[in-house]
């Protein structure tokens, strides 16, 4: 008897539960927007919770139970914007350019996906041209992306994969264009690196790495009133509007002046409490700097 390892869902181990998700039919499926998971959740079975996020939930499990594994190594939560705890987010920091055939097991997982409780997403990364040098630069709905790849070296068959993204959002509003988003950017971006090293007598070595950086700055105006103190500074000479975004109940009124004055030097500053308060216990005032 010769027992081989499998090449199937879950190492041939799955005997139910297990799909495979081939990266290119998952791109044409509607609304996927080239994200894994949303591609996912046209499994039977399987939905988001709204078009905001990219949450796998399987038969009603929670999405906290999904396992993320990439390469065979348990990854945390693949998403920009994303949460403690959870996983899914709004923008994924996979790409379906560095991804080939994968596994989705929805139940009944072999003993590798231990920790899984809902459901486990294996994702394989995809080795580079091996034979040329090829690049690729592209615009869509996750931002501007550009990746190269080819051999390394003359012989052996090592290649090298590459795939950087940028928040499309960010780079429009940074020429002057609106999108609809205010001065509340998404910046996020992304980068995927894939190295493969064939040897003749000690193996394949592997290396390969993904991440991603994202922020975003919530414009005081745009958050609602409850929540924030509304805070006007002004100067002897010329007033100068200033928007403070104060957490409720965490700020003090000696508080936020010791925050203020290191921003000018041998001044005073002096509080005038105004009627107006907000629903969440702070009130408004004004604050002047005395030259």
């Amino acid at each position: 008897m010769t027992v081989k390892r499998g090449e199937g869902p879950g190492g041939n181990m799955a005997l139910s539960g297990a799909k495979q998700l081939n990266i290119e039919e998952g791109m044409r499926f509607a609304g996927s927007r080239n994200d894994p998971a949303r591609m996912a959740q046209n499994f039977a079975g399987v939905s988001g919770a709204n078009d905001g996020r990219n949450d796998i939930i399987i038969r009603g499990n929670s999405p906290s139970g999904v396992l993320w594994r990439a390469e065979g190594v348990d990854i945390p939560n693949p998403n920009h914007f994303s949460t403690f705890g959870a996983t899914g987010g709004p923008v994924t920091i996979l790409n379906t350019n560095t991804l080939r055939t994968s596994s989705f097991l929805t139940g009944a997982f072999p003993a590798d996906y231990g920790n899984a409780l809902a459901g486990a997403f294996d994702l394989r990364l995809r080795n580079g041209n091996k034979d040329k040098y090829e690049m690729l630069a592209q615009v869509g709905f996750n931002g501007f992306e550009a990746a190269a790849e080819g051999p390394l070296g003359k012989r052996g068959g090592a290649s090298f994969l590459v795939d950087y993204r940028y928040s499309l959002i960010a780079a429009v509003h940074a020429l002057g264009l609106s999108v609809g988003t205010g001065a509340s950017v998404p910046n996020y971006q992304d980068l995927t690196v894939k190295i493969n090293v064939p040897t003749k007598k000690a193996g394949t070595f592997g290396l390969f790495a993904m991440g991603g950086l994202s922020n975003i700055h919530f414009v005081p105006g745009k958050i609602p009133p409850t929540c924030i103190t509304q805070v006007t500074m002004k100067c002897s000479i010329h007033p100068i509007p200033v928007w403070w975004v104060l957490h409720m109940r965490s700020t003090s009124r000696p508080g936020l002046m010791a925050a203020l004055l290191p921003l000018f030097p041998r001044r005073k500053a002096k509080w005038i409490t105004s009627s107006r308060r907000m629903t969440c216990g702070a009130s408004a005032g004004w604050i002047w700097i005395i030259a």
